[in-house]
């Protein structure tokens, strides 16, 4: 097993935007096997590839495994005779759990992620000229994109909710289901963020670090977060880690709390671009995994719950709700009512919880929907 250096928050940006000197840099680094210069050259072209805003978080795993990229390619091409059938031999050998820690073997979507950073790696030779070929051109992820984004099912939900023995670790599984927000945004997320007039968040340095205001309306959310702290604290005291989880008895995974807001919300309102300005897409790509999701096993579970949620299925009209399971999922509306994203307070979900997502009727009456 390689070892990998903690990352440093140098900048090398603008010493390294003349390629001449980049390479005579990253020559001597290479010959020297000196790791932190080869590592800030990677971070320099991490932020040339992000416009400067490349968060902590990438920055620090980028790092970790460009030095497992680094110190691998010592021990298997020291004269720089790089080849595609190189970048194949460590693919391999990442798949079978040879770079990582005990020799474990990792789920496809994480190796997807190792390799972009090995990928990152291998440009950033090529932007200083040390090699002059793609060695991971070759190499496809077996991972599609629509594993990782399974959603929570109802019930696991409800266990989840009921699993909470504390406001902290309510609103912290409450921000990922009803806001959304990544982990990094929940433990960076502050009160002075927080707007309860404007029934609003602000994610200050998202993913890239990218800036946006979340609406959380008038749901359960909302009802936490009024007890507002010091604006300069952080809202979420204390990450629950696992804790939650175990007790719960549901698998673990605070990213799917992101994925189970994201398939709600698609569920509901059938726009794709509402659900990307709620998550913070920067390309709506992303964003159209969840409409992949909403066909088949995962449609037919949605129908089912509306069903549920509507006393058997009965249509809109009936008792002055409009019936979700029969609002069209080509982001068309039924004639009798108009979506808002916004919350309600009278209504309560398939786990007997105020819904976090509600339509309302032009005339006023509420329009039930599933939501978690």
């Amino acid at each position: 097993m390689v070892q990998a250096l903690v990352p440093s928050p140098s900048d090398n940006v603008t010493r390294w935007s003349d390629a001449s000197r980049r390479r005579i840099d990253a020559t001597r680094a290479w010959q020297d096997r000196d790791l932190e210069t080869l590592l800030q050259l990677v971070e320099a072209h991490l932020k040339l590839r992000f416009k400067g805003r490349p968060s902590h978080s990438t920055i620090r795993n980028y790092r970790f495994y460009g030095a497992v990229f680094f110190q691998w390619m010592w021990e298997h091409c020291p004269g720089l005779k790089v080849t595609h059938d190189l970048g194949h031999l460590m693919h391999v050998s990442l798949m079978n759990g040879h770079l990582t820690p005990n020799a474990t073997k990792l789920p496809e979507s994480s190796v997807a992620c190792i390799l972009s950073a090995f990928r990152e790696a291998a440009r950033t030779m090529q932007w200083c000229g040390l090699w002059d070929i793609d060695m991971f051109r070759d190499c496809r992820n077996r991972y599609n994109g629509d594993n990782g984004a399974r959603p929570f099912s109802p019930d696991e939900v409800m266990r989840l909710l009921k699993a909470c023995k504390s406001p902290n670790d309510s609103i912290m599984l409450r921000l990922g289901l009803d806001a959304g927000l990544r982990r990094s945004e929940i433990i960076a997320l502050k009160w002075k963020d927080v707007d309860i007039e404007d029934k609003s968040i602000t994610v200050r340095n998202g993913k890239g670090g990218r800036r946006r205001v979340v609406y959380i309306g008038d749901g359960p959310l909302l009802k936490l977060l009024k007890n507002k702290g010091n604006p300069e604290d952080n809202v979420v005291r204390n990450f629950w880690g696992i804790d939650v989880f175990k007790r719960a008895g549901v698998p673990w995974g605070v990213h799917r709390l992101r994925h189970t807001c994201a398939m709600d919300l698609l569920a509901l309102c059938g726009s794709i671009e509402a659900v990307q300005k709620h998550l913070g897409h920067k390309s709506v790509c992303t964003t159209q995994i969840y409409a992949k999701m909403l066909s088949g096993e995962y449609r037919r579970a949605i129908d089912h719950a509306n069903e549920s949620r509507n006393g058997g299925g009965k249509s809109g009209g009936e008792d002055g709700h409009c019936d979700i399971s029969s609002e069209p999922r080509d982001g068309s509306r039924h004639s009798c009512c108009t979506w808002t994203h916004q919350r309600s307070h009278s209504q309560t979900d398939t786990y007997g919880i105020p819904a976090p997502w509600a339509g309302r009727h032009e005339g006023g009456s509420d329009c039930v929907a599933w939501g978690s």
